[in-house]
Parts: C-alpha cells; sequence; structure tokens
C-alpha cells in the first residue's frame, strides 16, 4: 500500500503506522495516540488491517466501526463491487459479546473520537497458535482483501477531498 500511494499521490495526507504489543493490551497504538506527531483532530480516520488471509467458506472480511460511524459506509459499499469472492460484511461493532470496537490498534483512536475502520476476518482454528505458518494463507484471498483494503482508502481519500468528514 505504500508502494502504490508513493506513486498514485493521495489528496490528502496519509500516515502510514506499524505498531506493536497490540496482544499485550494496545501498548504499541496507545503509545503512538500519547505522542501523535500533529493534533489528532487533523485525523479524519483510522484503517486497521489485521488478519487479511485466513478466510472460511464464506469467505467474508468484516468492516468494524460503520455502527459507531456509519457515513463510512457511503464509502466501503461501493468498494464491494470489485472485491472478488470476498464478501464486506458489516458488524462485530455493537455492545455485547463479539463486539472488536475495543480489540485492536484502532481503540486508542476510537477513545479519541477517531473513525474508525477495523479490516480483519473472524477468529480461526490456529488462531494465535503457532500452527498459524504461511502454508495456511489464502493467498488468493489475502490479494483480493487487500484490493478491497486498498480501494476502501481510495475512496476514502476522494470523499475527503470532496469535502466529506466521517467525524
Amino acid at each position: 500500500m505504500v508502494r502504490y500511494f508513493s506513486t498514485n499521490r493521495p489528496e490528502n495526507s496519509i500516515l502510514f503506522a506499524v505498531v506493536d504489543a497490540e496482544e499485550l493490551g494496545h501498548h504499541g497504538s496507545r503509545a503512538l495516540v500519547a505522542d501523535f506527531p500533529f493534533p489528532m483532530k487533523q485525523v479524519e480516520v483510522v484503517i486497521n488491517m489485521d488478519m487479511l488471509s485466513r478466510f472460511d467458506l464464506a469467505r467474508e472480511l468484516w468492516a468494524v466501526g460503520t455502527a459507531h460511524y456509519p457515513k463510512l459506509k457511503q464509502v466501503l459499499d461501493p468498494v464491494q463491487a470489485g472485491a472478488g469472492d470476498i464478501k464486506l460484511v458489516y458488524g462485530h461493532d455493537t455492545p455485547g459479546p463479539g463486539d472488536w470496537t475495543m480489540a485492536s490498534d484502532h481503540a486508542a483512536f476510537h477513545r479519541e473520537g477517531v473513525p474508525f475502520i477495523y479490516f480483519g476476518v473472524d477468529d480461526h482454528p490456529d488462531y494465535h497458535k503457532a500452527s498459524d505458518t504461511f502454508d495456511r494463507v489464502d493467498q488468493e484471498g489475502f490479494v483480493q482483501a487487500f484490493r478491497l483494503v486498498l480501494n476502501s482508502v481510495i475512496g476514502l481519500d476522494q470523499a475527503l477531498t470532496a469535502g466529506k468528514s466521517f467525524r
């Protein structure tokens, strides 16, 4: 994605951040938010990509966050058309069991009122196990999921350029 945007410049600034220690309490993302390089009010949306490569038979990629920030659906809905056989689904973001709102690195931004989309798949039998190895990656599914996320970021850039705000 960095390579794509280095040659296809977006209209709006994009900051790519790689953080660590998510499973230990979101230490990396919390540290980033605490010492962010510019005012948080300038951040329009956070995209969190986590677990994009292990699909079950339903081949669903979850877009979490639209229950909190429903304006994001206006960008995500059209992206589904180019997603191959990967199905973009909404959910895992309402109170109760299975709520992923505070379950990953986007949580630190959400606490600051920054809209987010978390892209990821459901847990799988190898989740957090040594058996979660590269040979189990659905490579074609990963490519399709990546394109879907890339097209989402492009759509967000276009919407922001047109004056849309997601806050």
